[in-house]
């Protein structure tokens, strides 16, 4: 049964799941808001270290639909990677929770839109008008993580002590259907390991250092040729991660202090 429609916006989205903590820092700005917000208001709202890989300041532009097929305007990430251009349908929570991990991970967002347009670029025909019909391998894994993507944060105490994990919901999609009512879900998990001390400072340093991680990983090739790097974590496993008195506090006080 689905909790919310495509189409109705309810302000109360953070409620949902606890497994939305990642975004709620930033999200619950838009919690007040009695109608879906615009695109003037996702762009007012950005924070400002929020740009691509070029540089270009990312700004969440109107949608144009499937009718214009045979234009620029149309590539979807060699617009952002050149101008930092996200194209955006407004009143769409897939397309909402894009912009929330945009505002909550830039670096890893920004490293997935390079290795996406590196791989269109190494296959497509200039002048770019359209997409390449077929896709790799790399392409369809950096999309599994972009639409679909866990970050599994290993704690590792002072005396290298596994003090367990905490699953970092990161793709835009998995929001989507876990708003939804979806619960037979899983996602594609890449796991970091981190020191207590990253979570002894205040939660937009410790977001920017998981980021930071995980972006380093995204932008090396490597990773997408390596066998084992993901793996898949089912939403009621992500759901024991999170409930385990450790990794519970931690989170709790991050969104506590954010009240």
């Amino acid at each position: 049964m689905k909790i919310f429609q495509n189409s109705q916006w309810n302000p109360n989205f953070g409620l949902v799941s606890s497994l939305f903590f990642p975004i709620m820092p930033y999200a619950k700005l838009f919690a007040k808001l009695p109608i879906w917000p615009s695109l003037n208001q996702l762009n007012l709202f950005r924070p400002p270290a929020v740009h691509s890989f070029t540089s270009q300041e990312i700004t969440f532009v109107p949608h144009m639909g499937r009718r214009q097929k045979s234009k620029f305007e149309c590539l979807y990430e060699p617009r952002i990677f050149l101008k930092g251009e996200v194209s955006t349908r407004e009143k769409n929570w897939h397309d909402f929770f894009n912009s929330q991990i945009w505002y909550s991970f830039p670096k890893t967002k920004r490293a997935l839109n390079m290795r996406h347009f590196t791989a269109f670029e190494e296959r497509a025909d200039f002048p770019w008008l359209h997409s390449v019909e077929t896709r790799t391998t790399e392409q369809d894994k950096l999309t599994m993580f972009d639409e679909g993507g866990c970050i599994l944060v290993r704690v590792m105490s002072s005396a290298k002590k596994n003090e367990g994990l905490i699953p970092f919901l990161f793709g835009h999609g998995f929001y989507e259907r876990i708003l939804y009512g979806d619960r037979d879900l899983s996602a594609c998990a890449l796991t970091i390991d981190t020191s207590e001390d990253t979570f002894s400072h205040n939660w937009f340093d410790t977001l920017s250092s998981i980021d930071s991680q995980v972006s380093s990983l995204i932008l090396q090739r490597s990773t997408f040729e390596r066998k084992g790097v993901f793996s898949s974590i089912s939403l009621s496993e992500m759901m024991d991660m999170l409930n385990l008195s450790k990794s519970i506090m931690r989170t709790r006080a991050f969104l506590q202090a954010y009240e």
